[in-house]
């Protein structure tokens, strides 16, 4: 990207930007006015103008910004900028809002739709990998666990710390293939805390909370299999969401302070 084409987007982002849209609509908005702009700016260099001049002959020509920003607004269907619109109070959202971005690993460059699929489809995954190993508790087994209400809910509580713990190990790999510049750095180490923790809910549901006295070859390679198709899945899911967001980032990352 040259010098000429980042000023003329920055002009289009600080436009677009702040209206109250869906992203795909923002995006095809800038891309509509970075056309009108460049067109504009190849006329300007044709009669002679030099480049800063050119640029801001350019500018001038596409308009006033504040006034497309409110022409633009209008076209936006009601319910989407209803949607869009940021709620009276919101502000004491910010700081969990951001929490929650870092339990993640989010950036303000992926847009709601992306962030969406990867905190839904790592979860989802994370439980569907659980779920696995609690399908292979045989019904009967539970009973004798249920006359020791203690050793239960000591077990349960466990298995409810060890699954959040595989969901975070789950939400580094997703979003590390999404985001990361080098999605695999650390994914061996990753991938074996994925392991460790489906060995550990295994070990609770087929041993502790049904009181088997072994678990089995057949039980361990289950698991295994398990989380290699979960870390897997999330690799996909990851890359998946890097090439959705290819379009943004070029937008999103730009700095259009002033």
């Amino acid at each position: 990207m040259n010098e000429a084409t980042k000023n003329l987007m920055t002009h289009v982002e600080r436009i677009v930007r702040p209206l109250r849209a869906m992203q795909i609509r923002k995006l095809r908005m800038r891309r509509e006015l970075l056309n009108h702009l460049q067109s504009a700016l190849d006329e300007e260099r044709a009669g002679g103008l030099d480049e800063i001049e050119a640029i801001e002959r350019a500018k001038t020509r596409l308009g006033d910004p504040g006034a497309l920003r409110e022409n633009l607004q209008r076209t936006v269907p009601w319910l989407e900028r209803m949607l869009m619109a940021r709620v009276p109070g919101s502000a004491l959202l910010d700081r969990p809002e951001a929490q929650f971005n870092r339990f993640w690993g989010i950036t303000r460059r992926m847009t709601m739709l992306h962030t969406a699929i990867l905190v839904l489809g790592t979860s989802a995954l994370s439980y569907a990998a659980l779920l696995v190993v609690v399908l292979r508790v045989p019904r009967s087994g539970i009973l004798p666990i249920l006359e020791r209400p203690l050793i239960w809910a000591v077990a349960d509580l466990v298995v409810l710390v060890t699954y959040f713990w595989l969901l975070t190990v789950s939400g580094e790999i997703a979003s590390a293939a999404a985001l990361s510049k080098h999605p695999f750095r650390g994914l061996f180490r990753r991938a074996f805390k994925v392991l460790v923790l489906m060995l550990i809910e295994m070990f609770l549901f087929l041993d502790v909370m049904t009181s088997r006295a072994l678990t089995t070859p057949r039980d361990v390679a289950m698991t295994l299999i398990s989380a290699t198709a979960l870390v897997a899945a999330l690799l996909l899911i990851g890359g998946l969401i890097r090439k959705l967001d290819r379009r943004y980032t070029p937008w999103q990352t730009l700095e259009i302070a002033g």
